[in-house]
Order: C-alpha cells, then structure tokens, then sequence
C-alpha cells in the first residue's frame, strides 16, 4: 500500500478535482483499490462525493455517520492511537467508485495538537513523536488497499507537515502561472527544511533511547 498525497501551497490549481478524478479513473479502469481520506478542513472531495441532502448524516448535532475525526478520537487530549472504524463511505455508494473517509473543519484542532508535538518531539518525548507519525498507523488499518489518496488543503502547516514527511509520493497539481511555480518552489525549500529538523530529533531520540525504538518511526520519507 503506497500513501500519495496531493497539495499545492496555492489554492484554485484544481487539486481536489484531480485526486478525486484519478482515484476514480483507477479504480474503474484498472480495478485498483483506492482509500480517499479528505484531510483538508474546506472538505472540497467530500462536498464532490457526498450529496448535499446527505451531509447532515455527517455533520449534524446527532450525525449517524463518521467522518476522519472520528479517527483521531482523543488525539487532541494526548491520544495517540486512531480508532480503528470502519470506513464510512464505500465505493458502491458513489458514482466515483471510491471509498472514502470525510473531512471536516475541526481539524484545525488536531492542527494545534500536532504543533505541539512537533516541538516537543525535540526533546525526545516518544508519545509526541508518535503524533507526529500518526499517518504510519493508516498502514496497519488500510493495509489491503493499492493507494491511499489523500486530499489536503493548501496550507504549510503542522497537519499537512506531518502528511507531506510519512508520505510515499506527494502530487502537486499547479496552473501555468507564476504563483503556481512560487508555490512548488515554497513546497521544496519548506519540505527540505522539515526533512532536516525531523532527522535532527531522531538522531535526539536514537542516542537517548537506542536503535531498538526507532524501527517504530524510520526515517522521512521524502
């Protein structure tokens, strides 16, 4: 299973419409199986996938259907695990083929919570280098499907950070224009950064907790 995420640091290149399109192409074409988990807060794929008489189911005071909050649980309190649930939206229910896991916009919370992990992992807190790598859980869970695709808004901050390092690939769609190829350049020298302050703090761990634990984290993958 590959994780391939697709951003662009500018809004409106059309990002949501290619993963969405591709993912479906796929599947359809080529049978492949594809997980499709809206991490963007604007919920664009889910708004395209979900008919609007039926987003009440998700988002309503008494919802009966999860959405990738419902992953995270108690990730906010200091919850490292994700709750292993079923996927609420399958591929025969949606004319895009896919199986997909919602967004929604409180995960700006998680935003927050994943901020300050970030910077405590540097002092070699093995729970908040857990959050960091919250996405490698997604392997254990999802392990029968090809791809996860996942949707992320154009934002630079602590969630797509975490996204964009325990990725396989990442895919970034972008317009002929010069603020399109800012926002790629403003991807690498950012990613470049992260990779470095990420190795520095499993370097920090490694030589305070040995090597048996850092088969748990790897290292960046991008």
């Amino acid at each position: 299973m590959k994780k391939l995420t697709f951003f662009n640091n500018k809004g409106g290149v059309g990002k949501t419409t290619t993963v969405v399109s591709l993912a479906s192409y796929l599947t359809k074409q080529f049978g492949k199986k594809i997980l499709l988990i809206d991490l963007d807060p604007q919920s664009n794929s889910t708004q395209l996938i979900v008919p609007e008489e039926n987003w009440t189911d998700f988002y309503a005071d008494d919802a009966i259907k999860h959405t990738i909050m419902s992953y995270f649980g108690d990730m906010d309190e200091g919850n490292i695990a994700l709750e292993n649930i079923e996927v609420p939206i399958k591929h025969y229910e949606n004319k895009y083929a896919l199986d997909i896991i919602p967004g929604h916009p409180n995960l700006s919370i998680i935003d927050d919570k994943l901020s300050r992990s970030w910077n405590n992992m540097f002092a070699k807190e093995k729970d908040d280098l857990r959050i960091v790598n919250w996405l490698n859980q997604l392997r254990t869970m999802f392990g029968d499907y090809d791809y996860i695709f996942i949707d992320v808004g154009p934002s630079l901050g602590a969630l797509n950070r975490s996204i964009l390092l325990n990725s396989d690939y990442f895919f970034s769609p972008m317009g002929s224009d010069i603020f399109s190829v800012i926002g790629v350049e403003n991807i690498g020298s950012w990613i470049e950064r992260w990779r470095a302050d990420y190795n520095t703090a499993l370097s920090a761990f490694n030589s305070g907790y040995g090597e048996d634990y850092m088969e748990e984290f790897g290292e960046s993958m991008l």
